[in-house]
């Protein structure tokens, strides 16, 4: 068993500047820069009012104006997630989801919105089984059979009309602009669009709007979407009631009808998103605030949390086979425990409360060896899929907002797979989810993210399919210290886990700790990742001897964070130099 005394023992003089120092040249590496120039890249963003740290630039401009009118944090998150819409097609839209984790400091409230995607009422738990009964696994990520009744436009509505205070059709205003007018694409946008037009999962209405003439666009090529700027403004007017009903939804509906889906104008009319009770833990004398089922996010990173305040990790040091050990460990206990009893809560009885419980993870940290892998890791039947070797983040988004009265919200948005289903409805610009891969299409199978899960995320009409995103607030007593989410599928999680113990552990910054090489484990694959430049040699000797095994993967997450420098009396913030965000204080 690992004991923190034991970890203690390993403390060198000046180890965690060294791995700190490291963090820098890493940072001025993903931006492109020579190691000399590390300091420039590495200071995180400053703001005395608030702060917003958003995977995308234009949206995080148009979300810190909001805050400069006086705009609350969820004000702020709605405008970001409408212009991401617009800028990020391959990771969210209006055709998506989102879910999103909030503290109103005021009533010292946190809340939680799930605006999860549902099955349509027509699905059915064989109809991603062949004749022979095996899993046919391109019918749940591509093409109309993959979508989802999408929640997005439904659950901000819902935001606003509990947290928002500039009125609604302001929210939207910058997104019908940049649809309207266009935008140079930049040169994630174009790739995405190379890589998936050679991949065949385009249809042809998405290409009528991305590639015109039939040409794949290069890097600063003007991308307009008249069509999107007329939904963005119809629901600017009319709200929600022109999504979910009228023409945009008949339009929605042909598109995936005529394709052989399942989705109706009922399944749309009766799409409501749920205000649930956010999961909450304790980690470092601090309250950890996350996303509850049907996202797996909240459970397990309490969990892991749970399971890893019993080792002493800053004395280990960052980077050293001594801390990722233990953190390895508990991922893989938490994945199977995922595996094993998350769902849909309106569907299947989660025990939630022992998940999160000191007397689980006491049960599982008790397992533990210092000297060797003690938890059992399992390769899934049929190997392991592509997506999970990708090296692509740039699915899913995350948005992360604090305002001058402390309110935040952490807002994780996406439309699953890069383009989602890679169709989009003619007349309306929106792009369609295939939400529906994250179902277990069979009891054991593996989804895109390699993800095994059990019988509570089986396919049932009207369900939400099982997620790992995870929104989160870090409070200390009644003040929000810490918002961050990422994108990244299976890796969420584990990247928003090392974000936050990056800070409370490692007494990181804001930039540091986003920036800090990150290492994985989800039980099945049998392999742990790390980041192929993030693990010193020596490391990977020492963590092999001990059992591990390793595949490298070019970058994991997309981390969105920011940071209370009490001290200072600031917030600070960093978004991940893996993408193209960028954080603005005020």
């Amino acid at each position: 068993m690992i004991r923190s005394t034991t970890l203690r023992t390993t403390r060198r003089t000046g180890r965690r500047n060294d791995c700190l120092g490291g963090v820098l040249v890493f940072t001025a590496l993903l931006a492109g820069l020579p190691a000399a120039d590390a300091a420039a890249v590495d200071a995180p963003a400053r703001g005395r009012r608030g702060m917003v740290v958003c995977a995308e630039p234009a949206a995080g401009h148009a979300a810190v104006a909001v805050l400069r009118e006086g705009g609350s944090a969820a004000d702020a998150a709605i405008t970001a997630a409408f212009v991401l819409a617009v800028t990020e097609p391959y990771a969210s839209g209006l055709g998506g989801g989102g879910l999103i984790v909030g503290y109103d400091r005021h009533e010292r409230r946190a809340y939680a919105l799930d605006a999860r995607e549902t099955a349509p009422a027509a699905a059915t738990p064989q109809m991603f089984l062949g004749d022979d009964g095996t899993v046919v696994a391109d019918r749940s990520r591509t093409g109309a059979l993959s979508v989802a009744v999408p929640g997005l436009v439904r659950g901000l509505w819902q935001l606003h009309q509990s947290c928002g205070r500039l009125p609604w059709p302001r929210l939207l205003a910058p997104a019908v602009t940049l649809a309207r007018d266009g935008f140079a694409m930049p040169e994630m946008l174009t790739a995405r669009l190379a890589e998936q037009h050679a991949l065949g999962r385009l249809a042809a209405d998405f290409q009528a709007v991305f590639l015109p003439q039939g040409r794949l666009p290069d890097p600063g090529d003007r991308l307009v979407q008249g069509d999107l700027a007329r939904t963005l403004s119809q629901l600017a007017q009319a709200g929600p009631a022109a999504f979910y009903t009228g023409e945009i939804a008949a339009a929605m509906v042909a598109a995936v009808q005529a394709a052989g889906g399942l989705l109706t104008t009922d399944d749309l009319a009766a799409y409501r998103a749920v205000w649930r009770e956010p999961i909450r833990g304790h980690y470092r004398g601090h309250t950890v605030v996350s996303m509850p089922p049907p996202s797996s996010g909240g459970v397990h990173l309490v969990q892991m949390l749970n399971i890893l305040a019993d080792f002493d990790l800053a004395a280990a040091g960052y980077g050293s086979a001594e801390a990722w050990h233990p953190m390895l460990e508990a991922m893989k206990l938490a994945y199977r425990d995922r595996s094993l009893y998350l769902g849909d809560p309106d569907f299947s009885t989660v025990p939630v409360d022992w998940l999160i419980s000191r007397a689980r993870a006491d049960s599982l940290r008790a397992g533990l060896r210092h000297d060797r892998v003690a938890m059992p890791a399992e390769e899934p039947a049929g190997g392991v899929p592509a997506a999970v070797v990708s090296p692509e983040p740039e699915h899913t988004t995350h948005v992360s907002v604090v305002d001058a009265d402390g309110n935040a919200v952490a807002a994780t948005l996406t439309i699953n797979l890069v383009f989602g289903s890679g169709m989009l409805a003619a007349g309306t610009g929106v792009i369609l989810n295939d939400q529906m891969d994250d179902f277990a299409a069979a009891a054991h199978a593996p989804n895109a993210f390699g993800l095994i899960q059990g019988e509570a995320n089986a396919v049932a009409p009207g369900k939400r399919p099982l997620s790992s995103m995870t929104p989160t607030l870090v409070l200390d007593r009644d003040d929000v210290v810490l918002v961050a989410g990422s994108p990244g599928g299976s890796v969420i999680i584990t990247a928003t886990l090392q974000a936050i113990i990056h800070v409370l552990d490692f007494g990181m910054d804001a930039r540091q700790a986003v920036s800090a090489p990150r290492v994985h484990h989800q039980w099945s694959p049998a392999d742990a990742w790390h980041e192929s430049f993030g693990m010193s040699p020596s490391t990977r000797r020492e963590l092999e001897r001990r059992g591990h095994t390793f595949r490298t993967r070019p970058l994991m997450g997309n981390v969105q964070l920011i940071v209370r420098d009490r001290a200072a009396g600031i917030w600070t913030g960093a978004s991940d130099p893996r993408g193209m965000g960028l954080a603005i204080g005020y």
